[in-house]
């Protein structure tokens, strides 16, 4: 009886460890920082529109360990160039259920792998340009991490911290993703 209760303690733990939560070996998470630092870092000399404002959706369902995010931020450009580009990163383990820009871009490449969005304009954004980002996110915090680091306290029954990094899109690139 004891050994069927330890068989069935660890087959639960493997379970939600390695196929709820996706395990992630240390090699892995940091070949996938080695391949974002290749791909955006040309993204952190190049000019992003600023923030002016920011109006957001939060809805919390900390018993459900998942929270949906919605907002409008309005962008301007205030680099004194025009923009031909523009990296948007959204926070790492969220859904993407919308994105998009006003005046529309001429394309938008989607990198799920590192959930960032590169919009490209034919003729640059000039200078005082103002922008739209609409964005719909939501993240769903399944089985248990691979280590106690990861370990989200984030979103729990009995009080939630939330910062933006985790609720919203950045725009640029982030050197903390980096090796």
């Amino acid at each position: 009886l004891s050994l069927l209760l330890v068989i069935i303690t660890g087959a639960n733990a493997w379970y939600r460890t390695s196929i709820l939560h996706g395990y992630e070996s240390s090699e892995i998470t940091r070949q996938r920082a080695a391949e974002y630092e290749r791909t955006y870092a040309p993204f952190a000399s190049k000019p992003h529109p600023t923030i002016t404002d920011v109006s957001l959706e939060l809805d919390l369902y900390p018993t459900e360990k998942r929270f949906r995010s919605a907002g409008i931020m309005k962008l301007q450009n205030k680099t004194g160039q025009a923009i031909e580009q523009i990296m948007i990163l959204c926070p790492n383990g969220t859904e993407i259920d919308n994105l998009s820009l006003s005046p529309a871009p001429t394309t938008v490449t989607i990198d799920e792998t590192h959930n960032v969005a590169i919009a490209s304009w034919s003729t640059p954004l000039p200078l005082a340009q103002a922008m739209t980002l609409s964005f719909e996110l939501q993240q769903e915090i399944r089985g248990i991490p691979n280590n106690l680091q990861e370990l989200d306290r984030r979103l729990v029954a009995n009080g939630t911290f939330l910062d933006q990094r985790f609720v919203i899109p950045t725009l640029g690139y982030n050197h903390h993703l980096e090796i």
